[in-house]
Order: structure tokens, then C-alpha cells, then sequence
């Protein structure tokens, strides 16, 4: 009974999910900002919890839990926190580069994205033709 209840939540979230992707495929004309995120993790966890799935439930809050301990520091105003947290691209290399906490500081920003960045140098953009 409780994979039926599950079911029946996670159908029109699916549904849901194929509308927007219909919509923000190239060229996108729906952006989900900071609301899709909310959406789409609490669905998750009501699902979850009330399909009684806790190890699944734990296994997807796993990495928000990481990068909550690696960005605690920024949190707590010990490293600057940068406007863009996100990596950019090297015109000169064509690969990505994590993003620095401040313009003029070489430490790099604290999230698990930033950090995968600088441990997989193999991540390359063709800056030529715009793919990036």
C-alpha cells in the first residue's frame, strides 16, 4: 500500500518534470529558479517519508549534507561568499575553473561542484565555436 501511495504522489511530479523540460529544452522559455529545487526535494521526501523509505530518503539528502559541511565556513563568514558560486570557463584553456570567493583572492569557492571541478581537470569546452 505504501508503494501505491508513493506512486500516485510521484505521477503528477513526473508529469510535472516532462512539462517543464518540454518547455526549458533549447531555446528555454521557462526557467525553474529557486522554486523548482523546493518542489522537486520536498516531493522527494514526502514521498519518502510517508512510503516509509528512509535508507532512499537519507541516500538523496547525502550530498546536500556534504556540501552543507564543505560550505560551512562561508556560512560562518570565515571565507567571503562570492556573488556567482558557480565555475567558469578558461577563454585561454577551454576548461572550467572553479569560481574564486573574491576578485582579487586565489582561494577557490566552497561547494561540492567547485571542488569536483578542480579535482577533474578533464572537463573541456570548445570556446571557439560557443558551447560553453
Amino acid at each position: 500500500m505504501n508503494h501505491a501511495f508513493s506512486l500516485l504522489i510521484m505521477l503528477p511530479f513526473i508529469g510535472t518534470l516532462l512539462g517543464y523540460l518540454n518547455h526549458n529544452w533549447y531555446p528555454a522559455s521557462v526557467f525553474g529558479g529557486d522554486v523548482l529545487p523546493y518542489y522537486s526535494g520536498m516531493t522527494l521526501a514526502v514521498a519518502a517519508m510517508l512510503g516509509h523509505f528512509p535508507k532512499s530518503l537519507f541516500l538523496l539528502m547525502l550530498p546536500q549534507l556534504i556540501n552543507f559541511i564543505y560550505s560551512l565556513p562561508q556560512l560562518f563568514k570565515i571565507v567571503p561568499i562570492p556573488r556567482h558560486r558557480l565555475p567558469r570557463v578558461n577563454p585561454k584553456t577551454g576548461f572550467l575553473r572553479p569560481s574564486k570567493v573574491a576578485p582579487n583572492d586565489e582561494r577557490n569557492n566552497m561547494t561540492l561542484l567547485c571542488l569536483a571541478v578542480k579535482w577533474c581537470k578533464f572537463v573541456n569546452f570548445n570556446v571557439n565555436n560557443k558551447f560553453y
